[in-house]
């Protein structure tokens, strides 16, 4: 006798929450790449040349962008997160936020609010949850 394959199981999570991390996920890479882009060009103008500098507000975005990733995936699979995640999610999001980024900046914000109202609620969301239960896992 041929054994049948087994049915597809069907990907853990909720649809509703995956097209909210989906659209505020390409909310946040278009106004990422906008700002990468207009930085480069000021910065070859003003620095011709020379290497571009760093600021601090690149390293907290590429924090908040990694912890956002963990937490949306989290979120999603309707799964809780260790305390730290949503610590580091809203320091790098204050870092990021308060750092003195150019005039141009200012043009992104339509792009960045949604991911940003998002990265806030999932850092409520899991810390909220915090005080249920333990996080899977530990």
């Amino acid at each position: 006798m041929v054994k049948q394959p087994a049915a597809a199981k069907a990907v853990p999570g909720n649809g509703r929450r995956f097209a909210i991390a989906l659209a505020c996920s390409l909310f946040a890479g278009l106004g990422v790449a906008t700002l990468l882009m207009v930085a480069v060009a000021v910065s070859d103008r003003r620095h011709m040349g020379q290497a571009i500098p760093l600021s601090p507000a690149w390293g907290a975005l590429a924090l908040h962008t990694a912890t956002f990733f963990v937490m949306t995936k989290a979120w999603v699979h309707d799964r809780r997160l260790a305390w730290y995640w949503p610590v580091f999610g809203l320091l790098s999001l204050g870092v990021f936020v308060a750092s003195p980024l150019p005039l141009f900046s200012i043009l992104m914000i339509p792009t960045l609010v949604p991911p940003m109202v998002l990265a806030v609620y999932l850092c409520y969301y899991h810390l909220r949850l915090l005080t249920a239960a333990p996080p899977a896992g530990h």
